[in-house]
């Protein structure tokens, strides 16, 4: 399994985007992958939309930065 992991920070307008690319690319490699968007605090309403996205892709998983921290 491939795991591809991005952090997010203030990305409201950019995250459905950067999702949708990577999930093309990464449909491409014939291969299971997990998608990790990492929410570092946002404070612009990206996490409501990782929150969204996640609930249609059963390969993006979702993290804040300060529970990662814990880890």
């Amino acid at each position: 399994m491939i795991s591809i992991i991005i952090p997010i920070y203030n990305e409201r307008d950019n995250v459905r985007e950067l999702h949708a690319r990577v999930t093309e690319e990464a449909r491409k490699l014939h291969t299971p992958y997990e998608l990790l968007l990492i929410d570092d605090g946002s404070k612009d309403g990206s996490a409501e939309i990782l929150d969204e996205l996640a609930a249609g892709d059963e390969a993006l998983q979702q993290a804040l930065g300060a529970l990662c921290e814990r880890l």
